[in-house]
């Protein structure tokens, strides 16, 4: 109604009209709460499409909406296959897939790579790994995802357009990456450690951000060779 009295939409007329008033927001009063509206939108269908609800319900609900998810997520009552796309379990099962096999999955994961390195869903199969999961057909999007939520043997940070993954617990940056990389070559050019991080991690991250970080660290650039080294010393060594 273009033309209606906006003064109409008070919280007394939606209240009788059933709806649950709340700061910012109205609820149907079919749901006790915002939680349960969002526990229905996101588990009432087999696939859930959340961009929408992120670019506009989600900021406005802020943390119930994402508790939610990260509650079912946790239960393996849902598995993001897609950024902000999440499939229920009853349609995995549907197709043969349990929770049983995601734990495998990231059972699996954790028996090949040793703890303290890192790695990515892409860097895993360039390394040789394979599941029967793998079978699905699903992006590399929905591994990361199972993996993510092994929080008892996985860190992991969304970096370069992807999630890397640390094995083991500790809460860490581009820098410390950088470092491991470097540690066991000591020296690395620059412009191999950007076909390194993209072909065999898959990560996109803007070269001007590596080169500033390798910058403002304590790596050693140097600009004539256009090399890296894990510090200043193993570079004074070479020259």
């Amino acid at each position: 109604y273009p033309k209606g009295n906006l003064a109409l939409i008070n919280s007394f007329n939606l209240k009788q009209l059933g709806f649950r008033v709340y700061t910012g927001y109205v609820v149907s009063d079919r749901f006790a709460s915002i939680s349960s509206y969002f526990h229905n939108l996101l588990t009432g269908q087999d696939l859930v499409d959340m961009r929408p609800i992120v670019k506009k319900g989600g900021e406005l609900a802020g943390n119930v909406f994402w508790k939610e998810i990260t509650d079912l997520k946790a239960r393996w009552e849902l598995v993001e296959y897609l950024p902000n796309q999440y499939i229920n379990i009853r349609r995995l099962n549907a197709n043969g897939v349990t929770v049983s096999d995601l734990e495998d999955y990231c059972t699996s994961v954790a028996a090949q790579v040793r703890p303290g390195d890192y790695f990515t869903i892409a860097s895993l199969q360039k390394d040789g790994f394979s599941h029967p999961l793998d079978e699905t057909g699903f992006d590399d999007w929905f591994f990361a995802c199972v993996l993510a939520e092994d929080h008892s043997r996985f860190t992991v940070r969304r970096m370069g357009k992807t999630k890397l993954f640390y094995r083991g617990h500790k809460m860490f940056t581009l820098l410390d990456f950088l470092r491991w990389l470097l540690e066991p070559v000591g020296k690395m050019d620059i412009f191999e450690l950007y076909d390194l991080l993209e072909q065999q991690y898959g990560l996109l991250i803007k070269h001007d951000k590596i080169l500033e970080t390798v910058r403002t660290s304590d790596l050693y650039y140097d600009d004539i060779m256009e090399a890296v080294y894990i510090d200043y010393d193993t570079y004074f060594e070479e020259v």
